[in-house]
């Protein structure tokens, strides 16, 4: 008695088209739980909204040797900002973490981030740069310009 099997080729084409439906079916039946819980917290489209008109500058960096760094930051979009982190680098790219006096940031409101500990700058050639970040992914404010010297430090112009 002869019995035909089926081809090592044919039974690999079955089992991927196979695996494609079910993976399909599965899709379909949940995006549209994923899409509900979504739109119940209305958070999708609340981000993207809010973000998309979000802008802030920094206007000051202000720096005293062996001391201190304080960076001020200016909300130049059109809603209300959470600012998440602020850091200052020296040439080496070490960093000085900066804290925040208030990081809700309404509109033309400004705010300062300062660090009374941070003393990884003898002097203005040092500076490298100073960023803010915010919770929004396209409000990332970045300050790389030269500092004049002054008494005891430098700052911005």
């Amino acid at each position: 008695m002869k019995k035909k099997a089926v081809s090592p080729l044919i039974a690999a084409i079955l089992l991927i088209t196979f695996s494609i439906g079910i993976s399909v079916m599965v899709m379909n039946w949940v995006s549209p739980l994923a899409n509900t819980n979504m739109e119940k917290t209305g958070h999708m489209d609340d981000t993207r909204n809010i973000c998309s008109t979000a802008r802030a500058e920094i206007i000051s960096v202000g720096i005293v040797f062996g001391e201190s760094a304080a960076i001020t930051i200016q909300n130049t979009g059109d809603v209300s900002i959470n600012l998440t982190e602020a850091s200052i680098y020296n040439k080496n790219y070490d960093p000085c973490n900066l804290d925040f006096d208030d990081s809700m940031l309404d509109v033309g409101d400004f705010a300062t981030a300062k660090n009374n500990t941070c003393n990884i700058f003898n002097n203005c050639d040092d500076f490298l740069l100073a960023d803010v970040v915010s919770v929004c992914k396209n409000v990332i404010i970045r300050f790389n310009n030269n500092l004049e010297n002054t008494t005891n430090g430098c700052r911005s112009s």
